[in-house]
């Protein structure tokens, strides 16, 4: 049913409600814009999201499974591993992930996304980047010389990269639109499959060069290379991810848009 107009053209109700008309131009949208306009700029949005959160994404899952490849390449040896000992290497890691979902959850809600992001994988102030914690766990396993000090950093680990999966999904549903959420989140989640191929031909291929040397035991090595990779990664984030408002590589107009 239609409700009656008053004589000023509002419909019945909304003077005394205090209910103003919104112009497409107050919710972020204006007629200025054409559509070639908005594919211009989902165009520009993808070269600087998607292959962050490809790569961001693909760092994670290898870092987290790179334990098993530190296992052949000498590490319970080295620290004289024994029983179930590995296995718990890895359990701890789920168990703290699962741990850390909420809070985490929480934190990428009340803060800038970008930034809380970035804070757990440099464990720093919400304000500004320091070391990134994820990073300085791998660092730090290269130094392990127990299961306890091992097991401590595991959980660490694992606490700090349960907000990889829920905030790169919050980033997709506030940049794009309904219809283009499932092809992006795809393409970013595809990085696994890949990264898991690509990153354990070449921590093989630097764990035998460092087999080679002899300098530093091939499993402290790889921790290295990936603590570092994990690192430089982290600071692409902190610079790239974000709410539209918050980004510093859209112009004025381009934030209105999005």
């Amino acid at each position: 049913m239609t409700r009656p107009e008053s004589e000023d053209g509002s419909k019945d109700g909304e003077k005394d409600l205090g209910i103003e008309p919104v112009t497409t131009t107050e919710m972020g949208h204006s007629e200025e814009y054409t559509e070639e306009d908005y594919k211009k700029l989902t165009r520009k949005i993808d070269r600087y999201l998607i292959p962050t959160m490809f790569f961001m994404y693909g760092i994670q899952q290898t870092d987290k499974t790179s334990i098993s490849i530190q296992a052949l390449f000498g590490m319970t040896t080295e620290l004289g591993l024994h029983g179930q000992q590995y296995q718990w290497l890895t359990t701890i890691f789920y168990i703290t992930y699962l741990v850390g979902e909420f809070p985490s959850t929480w934190l990428l809600q009340q803060y800038k996304l970008g930034r809380v992001l970035t804070a757990y994988m440099i464990h720093a102030p919400e304000e500004k980047v320091a070391e990134k914690l994820q990073a300085i766990c791998l660092l730090c396993i290269s130094a392990c010389n127990s299961w306890a000090q091992l097991m401590a950093l595991r959980a660490l680990q694992g606490f700090f990269e349960c907000n990889i999966s829920p905030g790169f999904l919050l980033i997709t549903g506030a940049w794009y639109r309904t219809s283009e959420h499932a092809q992006r989140s795809l393409f970013w989640q595809s990085s696994q499959g890949f990264f898991t191929i690509t990153c354990n031909l070449i921590l093989y291929g630097i764990a035998r060069h460092a087999v080679a040397k002899g300098d530093i035991a091939a499993w402290r090595t790889i921790s290295l290379f990936l603590g570092g990779l994990t690192l430089i990664g982290s600071i692409f984030c902190y610079f790239v991810l974000g709410m539209p408002q918050n980004v510093p590589w859209l112009t004025e107009a381009e934030k209105r848009m999005a």
